[in-house]
């Protein structure tokens, strides 16, 4: 802040690599659509909590991630998760770390 940047997003603890990057993936889209970073970033944190097995592997197939990024995840939910309909990252563990701290728009 110091620097200059009006907002920061950032986490009260250590969660883990991909829970925190699918969670910036959607907040960055999020941010596509609305100019509210609170909003985007709460947008973002209910998809994280929300979302199926079955509903992320559905959004990987639309994504832009790269191809790699994809496979990787896809076998990441594959390899954690037998049931398509269990919700990884349902704990507040993986979605409730984030905050916005600054203006928020």
């Amino acid at each position: 802040m110091l620097a200059g940047s009006t907002n920061v997003v950032s986490s009260f603890w250590t969660v883990s690599a991909t829970a925190t990057a699918l969670l910036m993936i959607k907040f960055y889209e999020e941010l596509q659509q609305q100019s509210n970073i609170v909003l985007a970033l709460n947008t973002a944190q209910r998809w994280l909590r929300d979302t199926t097995v079955k509903g992320f592997q559905d959004w990987l197939i639309n994504s832009s991630l790269s191809w790699g990024c994809k496979i990787y995840l896809n076998e990441y939910f594959i390899a954690s998760h037998e049931n398509a309909l269990t919700k990884p990252f349902e704990s507040p563990f993986y979605w409730a770390a984030f905050c916005n701290i600054g203006k928020g728009v």
